[in-house]
């Protein structure tokens, strides 16, 4: 099988001034975009597992005050300009940041960022400086993390993320405003950031696809195998076009793969690692005897899926339909001692040259594009919009997402997954929940009240 290759633009110190205008008229340009953070680390993982959200707040913002982001992935998903449906072209940024403020490093992120390429001598020497909490007033009219964020938020445009709570309260307390004090301020707040919607790929895979597992690889992969069953069967399917404009641009393979890949057709007899399979990460990791290869897991289990199905069904006429070709697996229960939050979602062996939330920020926006894909509804970008110079005089915005049906929308807007849980987390506001005086002081600062 052919690697897909993804064209990745990496933005450090030495090189955002330049860069600003693409990075900004890339996002306005685009349907939507998505976002993954790589952190210094989170801490101990029983704060981030309470079962009381509030709790679990608590534990995620100390995470966030005490950690610090070291790059952020950036992909755009702009409409191709051919007249093909769910063709697009897409920009994918690596960012190299470096907190100003002191912070922690975790030995065991230090370690899984090293396998994979990440290099810290070039964040320590290139890494584009930003502080946390509220708006220092030197700071501003200058070209930095923080004014960029400020630009995405201005833009209006729908935001997809995978495990996206984590991301959220570090983005937030990284490039926005210092953190609310509760949960529910922290909803109200995000709520009005992105009001286009927010939506999370481990959300649409748990609830919507129902997979065997939700990690990001394995979603990508079984995504990959949707779409080309798409393709297959003649019906309208993702197409990915990467724009090479910038003499930063290097190409990274996206080898989902990891130890031992096995022949599907020698798939019989296989011993696949149980751990890995169900979470994307496994305690041995490269020592680990059992097979941690992604296309055999997700081969191995759809094999299991066809031999139950036969033993229920011996006299049913097989349908082959493309609903057939991409029936999707159940859900698995969530292991409450499983890692739930930004684990190893690449296996040790595969390294991504550094570039990893660039490729995590790539195959999130290709889950969530597969999904439309998958749910195709013929309907106009915005159908009250005339033309674009119309809509930039009356500076509206729509949160219409191109071939999603507003029913479809309904079911996975504004939903976060929750490890551990059986339902979402709302991105709302309640009636019992205020926006917090930190973010009302910010946005106007963003829209140019202040």
């Amino acid at each position: 099988e052919k690697v897909m290759e993804v064209q990745v633009i990496e933005v450090t110190k030495g090189n955002l001034e330049p860069l600003w205008s693409k990075i900004v008229k890339d996002v306005k340009n685009s349907i939507f975009i998505a976002l993954d953070t790589e952190m210094s680390g989170l801490g101990p993982q029983a704060q981030l597992m309470k079962s009381d959200l509030e709790q679990r707040y608590q534990g995620i913002s100390a995470a966030a005050s005490s950690r610090s982001i070291i790059s952020l992935g950036l992909a755009c998903f702009e409409p191709y300009s051919g007249k093909e449906p769910l063709a697009y072209n897409v920009t994918v940024y690596n960012i190299i940041v470096l907190c100003s403020d002191p912070f922690t490093i975790d030995p065991g992120a230090v370690s899984f960022l090293v396998n994979h390429g990440f290099n810290f001598n070039k964040q320590f020497c290139n890494g584009i400086s930003y502080y946390k909490g509220n708006d220092r007033p030197k700071e501003k009219d200058k070209l930095t993390m923080r004014s960029l964020f400020a630009e995405i938020i201005k833009l209006r445009k729908p935001l997809v993320l995978h495990n996206g709570l984590v991301d959220l309260v570090f983005l937030y307390n990284s490039l926005y405003a210092e953190l609310p004090g509760t949960l529910n301020s922290f909803m109200a707040d995000v709520c009005e950031i992105f009001p286009a919607g927010i939506y999370d790929c481990k959300y649409i895979a748990e609830f919507c696809d129902r997979l065997t597992a939700s990690f990001l690889l394995y979603a990508f992969k079984k995504t990959q195998w949707k779409n080309e069953a798409l393709a297959a069967a003649g019906k309208i399917c993702l197409k990915v076009h990467f724009k090479m404009e910038s003499e930063w641009t290097v190409t990274v393979p996206l080898n989902v793969g990891g130890n031992k890949a096995i022949s599907h057709k020698n798939i019989k007899g296989v011993e696949i690692c149980e751990k890995y399979a169900a979470y994307g990460w496994c305690r041995n990791g490269i020592l680990c005897k059992k097979v941690h290869d992604i296309d055999t897991i997700v081969q191995f289990h759809k094999t299991s899926k066809q031999k139950r199905k036969r033993k229920r069904t011996k006299s049913s006429s097989d349908t082959k339909d493309v609903q057939t070709l991409m029936e999707q697996d159940e859900i698995k229960p969530t292991e409450e001692n499983a890692n739930p939050i930004k684990r190893a979602v690449f296996d040790n062996s595969t390294n991504t040259q550094g570039h990893r939330s660039s490729l995590d920020a790539f195959m999130t926006g290709y889950i969530f594009a597969t999904f439309i894909a998958s749910q195709y509804t013929p309907t106009p970008l915005n159908e009250n919009s005339t033309t674009e110079k119309e809509n930039d005089k009356k500076e509206k915005f729509t949160s219409e997402i191109q071939y999603l049906s507003r029913e479809n929308k309904t079911k996975i807007v504004n939903k976060l997954y929750l490890s551990g849980k059986p339902i979402p987390l709302q991105v709302t506001k309640s009636k019992y929940s205020k926006t917090s005086k930190n973010h009302n002081e910010k946005l106007l600062v963003c829209f140019g009240f202040s």
